[in-house]
This record gives C-alpha cells, sequence and structure tokens, in this order.
C-alpha cells in the first residue's frame, strides 16, 4: 500500500428491506439513469482521480437527510432526488466518510426506480 492510500475502515453494508430513504443529488427531473450510475461507469473503468477505494467507485453517493444534501446542493445548481429503498433489487447500503453519508449500491435502473420525488434546492 502506498503512503497516499488509506485503508478502509470496516463497513456495516445493509441489504435494503424497504422504506431506508437517501437523497442523492441529480441534474434533472426527472433523473437520468447516469444520475445513478457509479464513478466506475462514468469513467468507463478508469481508476478514480483521487485515492477512494474501489468499493467506494463502484457505489452512489447519498445523504440519509435532505438538510445533509442541500447543504452539498445550494454550492452549485442541482436536483436532490428522495430515494426511498425498495427490497429484492439487489440494492446495499452502508455508511461511508462523514457521519451521514453513504453509499448505495444497485443497478442504476434498480435505483432510479426507487425515486419518489425531487426536490429543488432553495
Amino acid at each position: 500500500m502506498t503512503a497516499s492510500r488509506r485503508p478502509l475502515r470496516a463497513l456495516e453494508v445493509v441489504h435494503a428491506s424497504g422504506g431506508e430513504t437517501f437523497y442523492r443529488l441529480v441534474r434533472g427531473d426527472p433523473p437520468s439513469l447516469d444520475s445513478f450510475r457509479c464513478q466506475r461507469e462514468l469513467t468507463h473503468g478508469r481508476p478514480p482521480r483521487s485515492n477512494a477505494s474501489y468499493l467506494l467507485t463502484v457505489g452512489v453517493s447519498m445523504f440519509d437527510t435532505l438538510n445533509g444534501a442541500l447543504k452539498v446542493a445550494l454550492r452549485r445548481p442541482i436536483l436532490v432526488a428522495e430515494v426511498a429503498l425498495k427490497p429484492n433489487r439487489g440494492i446495499s447500503f452502508a455508511q461511508t466518510g462523514q457521519p451521514g453519508h453513504h453509499t448505495i449500491w444497485g443497478s442504476p435502473e434498480a435505483l432510479r426506480d426507487c425515486v419518489v420525488r425531487v426536490i429543488s434546492a432553495p
């Protein structure tokens, strides 16, 4: 391991049982499938510029509160999708990074199908 790479702490990965709600920054209403593609897909498999763990680059970043997502959305013109996870869709998640930040793993189609509304940042 190089000095610039920090080991990823242990993650508790949870399979969606239904009803878990997260908030994803998106660019359109309705959100495109690209809004739910992981960094690895969007960069066509090229390694990320950061030293992010592979596990984090194959998931998508979401927040567990609307306020957490809005704090980031206010820094740029963007929308927030409310995503209520559904069971039996192959979706898993773990708390990663700062408190309130999660990485979600699932197909873009399954994740987009969980969108219940899109919110404009004030």
